[in-house]
């Protein structure tokens, strides 16, 4: 493998989803033609690990399956990396009771006790098996995002107290990381934890490299920017202390830096891979938000390209359940912006049309953009999915969506206050996109199978939007029945299921439907 490539990564994530051995291979010869060098496999439990036979899936592939799909993507040119989660993100670990004593915090299951010296052990153990798998690699991602509860338990709060979270952080990865580093690799982390602490970056040996997640920033200008530990901010309500902190903040010319981390990190002396998304939180459960994708994917790469970064992660985040096939025309954005970093967004996407469907495409990108925005009970949340914020695929009790909705009324959320306007134009909307997309399609004959997957989403984006209407009536007492939405909602179940049935395998496919569906009917039967 060539030692000093920029690594083009595409982020393959079976947290939520099992996906067919054979969509998989499909969509790894996609990505190489696309010009992606590199995969980061986020296995969790869809391999038949043998540290930790009780957190397998039913589905699992076995190692000698995989190690085939890790053999093909080599011979396509996609250096493999692996992705293990070791602080935070644990559910599938943690749910079951064997593994209860290793929880930070006894009423979660998402976050490890990095203090305890069996939960060490285990890890260790699990890395052993990942490098036993994986063989011939030169990075290996540890993780280590969203640990909300990390360094609360007594021991864990008291080590922190004394010597900072990072020390805490870096005390566990290190040790952790030894047979990583013996066998040739180089460890790394996501970025956020360790950014929330910045004043004690130097506890994070510079031998880590730092995956920098960036999901809302774009090289266009930007309004606001995320200040770790903080939150989004404006660029009049940045100080001059956020400044001695983060000096990058602001550009040359006194714009927001929306990548302001990576320059941060690289001040310091860390290798950084600089992540987008191609599917993210916020979005619908059955596309994305083209604006918000296609230009974060191309801000990214063009940072990367420009500031000689380690490289770049299109990451793509299964939990949010839309298909592959819905995020194509923006994951081929990533590698040309890389190599064509002084092209404009609107060039670089009048390219990936060309690439797709050899003619003009800006009516395609105005469909999906119409088409893709989200709105009530189209997020994940809202329908059950998250329900207690963990990535642990539990169905939501009993209930869940009346509360839900009890919610948003008593916290005057938005999508309560705002609800019948946003209703009325989200069907403006889908129709006038769905009308761009069907007169596209009519004239192109090339690449069917996006266009097919787009005119799927619109439709389930339409029958969404009048189930939304049957909600919101039963909640209000106009349509205390119910009947009619539940009908809308079997329906959609059974066609749901048949088109995941096309990527996931069988489990996998019946409990995301269930996920996406059997919160709504049980409120609409009720």
């Amino acid at each position: 493998m060539e030692k000093n490539k920029v690594l083009k990564l595409f982020h393959v994530d079976l947290n939520f989803v099992s996906l067919k051995e054979d969509y998989l291979k499909k969509w790894l010869r996609k990505l190489a033609d696309m010009g992606y060098n590199a995969i980061l496999w986020e296995l969790e439990n869809k391999v038949a690990w043998e540290t930790c036979p009780e957190c397998v899936w039913p589905e699992a592939m076995s190692k000698e399956t995989f190690k085939k799909l890790l053999a093909y993507s080599r011979e396509l040119g996609l250096e493999p990396i692996p992705l293990f989660q070791t602080v935070g993100h644990g559910e599938y670990v943690l749910l079951h009771e064997k593994y209860r004593s290793f929880r930070e915090n006894p009423e979660r299951h998402d976050c490890y006790c990095t203090s305890k010296p069996e939960v060490r052990y285990f890890m260790k153990k699990w890395i052993d098996e990942y490098l036993e798998l994986f063989e011939d690699i030169r990075f290996f991602h540890l993780g280590g995002d969203e640990a909300y509860e990390f360094g609360k338990c007594p021991v864990c709060k008291e080590y922190s107290d004394r010597h900072g979270k990072n020390t805490l952080y870096a005390e566990h990865i290190i040790d952790i990381s030894r047979n990583i580093v013996k066998h040739g690799a180089r460890p790394g982390v996501w970025g956020d934890m360790i950014l929330n602490h910045p004043k004690e970056m130097n506890s994070i040996p510079k031998e880590f490299v730092i995956w920098d997640w960036n999901y809302w920033g774009s090289d266009t200008q930007n309004e606001t920017v995320n200040l770790w530990g903080k939150g989004y901010v404006k660029l009049n309500e940045i100080t001059e202390d956020n400044l001695k902190v983060f000096p990058h903040l602001k550009n040359v010319d006194g714009s927001l830096n929306a990548f302001y981390t990576s320059d941060f990190l690289k001040s310091l002396g860390y290798d950084v891979i600089l992540c987008s998304s191609s599917r993210s939180h916020g979005d619908s459960n059955y596309c994305g938000r083209h604006n918000v994708h296609s230009q974060n994917i191309v801000g990214c790469a063009r940072k990367t390209a420009t500031s000689g970064l380690l490289g770049n992660c299109v990451t793509s985040w299964a939990i949010r359940l839309s298909s592959y096939e819905t995020q194509e025309q923006w994951l081929v954005l990533a590698p040309l912006a890389m190599d064509n970093p002084l092209e404009s967004y609107y060039q670089l996407l009048a390219e990936a049309g060309r690439y797709f469907f050899k003619t003009d495409a800006e009516n395609f990108f105005k469909a999906i953009e119409l088409i893709g925005s989200p709105f009530l009970f189209t997020p994940s949340l809202h329908v059950g999915i998250q329900w207690n914020h963990l990535k642990d695929s539990l169905l939501p009790p009993k209930g869940y969506i009346a509360g839900f909705i009890e919610s948003l009324k008593e916290e005057k959320h938005p999508y309560w206050e705002n609800r019948n306007e946003d209703l009325a134009k989200a069907g403006k909307n889908i129709l006038e996109g769905i009308a761009l997309l069907n007169s596209f399609i009519t004239r192109n004959a090339e690449r069917k199978d996006i266009l097919y997957n787009w005119s799927i989403a619109g439709n389930f984006q339409l029958w969404q939007l009048q189930l939304g209407k049957e909600v919101l009536g039963k909640f209000e007492g106009e349509k205390p029945d119910g009947s009619q939405g539940r009908d809308i909602l079997l329906l959609m179940k059974e066609n749901y299921m048949t088109y995941s049935s096309l990527s996931q395998t069988p489990q996998s496919a019946k409990l995301n439907t269930a996920l996406m569906y059997d919160a709504l009917i049980e409120y609409m039967s009720s």
